[in-house]
């Protein structure tokens, strides 16, 4: 029996790893995911040279400063950007960034199983989170996980494990992972 973390998009990962494989979960750690937002589920999966060269042309121009975005205090992370620049250099990122988001589809059945299972369900959230709002989802997460533990991150946004480590690692070492 394993527990696995889904951070962002991870959340999605872990959901559906869950469905496929309950009884290698013992506890599954939500943090600021994506899985609980509501998508439309794409027909036409498949990504065109097109839409690469769009995306490539409209968005990688402000792409690496908007990921500042994801932090509560951006000026902490001056670099960060920078970071991200990196990756628009490896061919098929576009790609894989259009697909990723083509594919998406909604897991509220295999988070009601989650639910069902009675597996223990962990949500940590930065406070300040712009990425994936809380708030957004609080309603749906109440419904579809009704019986998870959840805990707010002070002092962080997307990101709880950088912009606040101590907090986020004192809750998952000393609550989750006890």
């Amino acid at each position: 029996m394993a527990t696995f973390l889904g951070l962002s998009n991870g959340g999605r990962v872990i959901s559906k790893l869950a469905d496929l494989k309950p009884n290698m979960i013992e506890k599954l750690v939500y943090v600021s995911a994506s899985s609980f937002n509501s998508h439309e589920n794409n027909v036409n999966k498949s990504v065109s040279k097109e839409e690469v060269n769009a995306f490539i042309k409209n968005r990688y121009p402000t792409i690496s400063s908007g990921q500042l975005s994801d932090f509560k205090y951006p000026e902490n992370y001056p670099l960060w950007d920078d970071k991200y620049e990196e990756l628009l250099k490896f061919k098929g990122f576009a790609r894989a960034l259009i697909s990723t988001v083509k594919n998406h589809k909604n897991l509220d059945l295999e988070n009601k199983e989650i639910s069902d299972s009675n597996k223990k369900v962990y949500t940590i959230w930065g406070d300040s989170d712009s990425v994936v709002i809380f708030n957004d989802i609080k309603g749906k997460l109440n419904k579809l996980l009704p019986n998870r533990f959840e805990y707010t991150v002070p002092n962080s946004g997307h990101l709880p494990h950088i912009e606040n480590q101590s907090d986020f690692e004192k809750y998952l070492f000393e609550v989750v992972l006890k």
